[in-house]
């Protein structure tokens, strides 16, 4: 596959979608010659092969090259749905102006906004199923006290219309990610076998394919697929911003919450040894990325491990042998030098029984 197509396929989506601001067209991407031609090779993949994987030799050079450019054209859509984010935001601006800070998700934004349109009361609209319920609830007190004006019906039907679309291409996004997900076995092995087809699909397609994923450093995959959270004016003690998809992984999740935050970390590196050993196509089996998962999850076990006790140490065994108690000639010489004389000894004798003289001066 060429490289460089997936970057002119961006800058096509970029280009094309620089016209929304005139309202002459909402999203261009579905014109794109490129678009076509892959949703075409996924409904022949997929009417051939009735969603599973095929062992003939023309349909796996097929499935390959329709592997990498969902990956790709993953990238182009979130691309289109920031641009038709930005342009939904600017036009209903003049009815909920606060909205935009209230919920950062673009599609989120796009359901609220098809949700409330251009109803004033909003105590009228259930938002339960689309936001949780502090959002929710934070939207809905913040609705009833904007200063915002309904939308001309010309303008409000432009709104709808992206917002059709952004969900669309989210939904094409999404049976993208279950076609990846259901070939990624042939694909990445490796990469599947330590994380799953899932989130192996979706680690690359937030990476942009194998080949991109492999060049990442583990400290950047850990932060793939990390979104910014809406707190609305809650704690934010709870809040986790550094947990990518990497952290959803069942290794992660199932560690004790302590230890999870270094398991991710462990893990990324693993992740990218694997996308490595994918992309060299040094292993098809998947059995590299086996023995990485059970390293990972063996040192998530001796981390859970309860640390040995302090034991009382045992005073050592007396040692009452005698000792032999030497001298030497230096010795000897100091003991007579200091050693009473026989003078003195005579001078110092006293008779027994005897009565001392006793002198009083």
């Amino acid at each position: 596959m060429d490289l460089t197509e997936g970057a002119e396929g961006n800058d096509k989506v970029t280009t094309e979608a620089e016209g929304l601001a005139e309202g002459d067209d909402v999203s261009r991407i579905w014109k794109s010659k490129r678009m076509q031609e892959h949703i075409k090779r996924l409904d022949r993949i997929e009417a051939i092969t009735g969603g599973q994987e095929s062992s003939a030799p023309d349909m796996e050079d097929l499935e390959y090259r329709c592997i990498y450019d969902s990956m790709s054209l993953t990238v182009d859509i979130d691309t289109e749905i920031g641009i038709l984010h930005k342009h939904i935001r600017d036009l209903y601006a003049e009815k909920f102006p606060e909205l935009e800070s209230l919920i950062l998700h673009p599609l989120d934004y796009a359901r609220v906004v098809k949700r409330i349109g251009n109803e004033m009361d909003a105590t009228l609209i259930d938002l339960g199923d689309i936001l949780p319920s502090a959002t929710a609830m934070i939207v809905t007190v913040t609705a009833s006290t904007t200063a915002g004006k309904p939308l001309a019906e010309e303008k409000l039907e432009n709104v709808f219309k992206a917002c059709e679309e952004a969900m669309r291409l989210d939904e094409l996004k999404q049976r993208m990610h279950t076609f990846v997900q259901n070939r990624m076995e042939s694909l990445a092995p490796n990469l599947s076998a330590l994380l799953g087809t899932g989130l192996a699909a979706r680690v690359m397609g937030a990476a942009g394919g194998l080949m991109s994923l492999s060049r990442i450093p583990s400290c950047n995959v850990l932060m793939l697929g990390v979104k910014r959270k809406t707190l609305g004016g809650l704690s934010s003690k709870a809040a986790r911003p550094n947990e990518g998809l990497v952290s959803t992984s069942d290794i992660v999740t199932s560690a004790p919450p302590d230890i999870r935050q270094k398991a991710a970390r462990q893990l990324a590196g693993k992740v990218t040894l694997a996308a490595r050993v994918d992309a060299n196509k040094t292993d098809s089996t998947g059995e590299v990325g086996r023995k990485f998962k059970e390293v990972v999850e063996q040192k998530i076990e001796k981390w859970q491990e309860v640390p040995p006790s302090r034991q009382v140490k045992a005073l050592p065994v007396p040692d009452d042998k005698q000792r032999k108690k030497r001298g030497g000639k230096r010795i000897r010489r100091m003991k007579e030098r200091f050693a009473l004389t026989e003078v003195q000894k005579q001078a110092n004798r006293l008779a027994f029984g005897e009565k001392e003289v006793e002198c009083v001066a």
